[in-house]
């Protein structure tokens, strides 16, 4: 009798200690996964950087070149996604081909990059830098075209292009995303929006001093994203990954794509940039 009373409460003990362990293992396990994913999008995000400054160094600089090379690299890893705009652009299908399903993350990153307020995937161009470069610039029809030839110090400086992808990454791991979104938007100060756009604006990296960080719309968007809605489920949580990549030019290097301006959006050049 006494045996069966052991037999009894262990059984009892074991039921307790599962019920603590296996929800904390499935969220590491969860929490495991998502970073993985994320670490492959860090790839692919050095990857797209790599592919959007050879677009750019043959096509004479041009930011929309840069980003349509940029969003094709990144087209693996847009679906699925939670936001209403891109997710009807996914619809993923048994018989889909893959280059049916790399056309859907193409259609889906744009639809993402070209939306107000979602950044989705962006190329800012970091040098050649009008400030300082605006009188190299002296060949061509119009005379507003670098040579990459010269053989200068200071027009090789300029001929090497740089650039800044930034990829707002979407969590896609139930439970974990929300973990790990709150935590990354704690680190930046908080909750609201005007703290997080605090964070960004005080992370410049441009040597010039009318550069300007992400748009503090662009911040309430993604922070209406992970915030809003009743239904947990249907919320979207995003993290920027910002990859830099040099490259020489090519050609010959636009002054229309840098001037009067310090970065350009991907559909020209913009006096405020959403890059940090």
């Amino acid at each position: 009798m006494r045996v069966g009373i052991f037999q009894t409460n262990e059984s009892g003990q074991a039921a307790v200690e599962t019920a603590i362990v296996l929800p904390l293992f499935l969220a590491l396990l969860l929490g495991v996964l998502q970073l993985a994913l994320f670490h492959q999008a860090r790839l692919l995000t050095e990857y797209a950087a790599f592919q959007a400054a050879r677009a750019g160094a043959v096509w004479n600089g041009d930011p929309t070149k840069m980003q349509d090379a940029a969003i094709f690299a990144l087209a693996p890893t847009a679906c699925p996604t939670r936001v209403p705009l891109a997710s009807r652009l996914c619809a993923p299908r048994a018989s889909d081909s893959e280059w049916t399903r790399q056309a859907a993350g193409v259609a889906a990153l744009q639809a993402l990059s070209y939306a107000d307020g979602f950044p989705g995937v962006q190329v800012h161009i970091l040098s050649p830098y009008w400030n300082e470069h605006a009188p190299l610039f002296d060949v061509g029809p119009d005379r507003d075209e670098l040579d990459f030839d010269l053989q200068s110090d200071e027009a090789r400086d300029a001929n090497v292009l740089t650039i800044q992808v930034q990829y707002w990454f979407e969590l896609k791991i139930p439970f974990v995303d929300w973990v790990i979104w709150h935590a990354w938007v704690a680190s930046l100060g908080g909750l609201s929006a005007s703290a997080v756009y605090s964070s960004f604006r005080d992370q410049e990296i441009h040597r010039g001093s009318d550069y300007h960080t992400v748009r503090e719309s662009s911040v309430r968007a993604m922070l209406a994203a992970g915030l809003s809605g009743s239904d947990r489920s249907r919320r979207a949580y995003f993290i920027p990954i910002v990859v830099h990549h040099s490259m020489r030019m090519q050609s010959n290097f636009f002054s229309r794509f840098i001037r009067g301006c310090s970065c350009a959006e991907g559909r020209g050049c913009s006096s405020e940039c959403r890059a940090w």
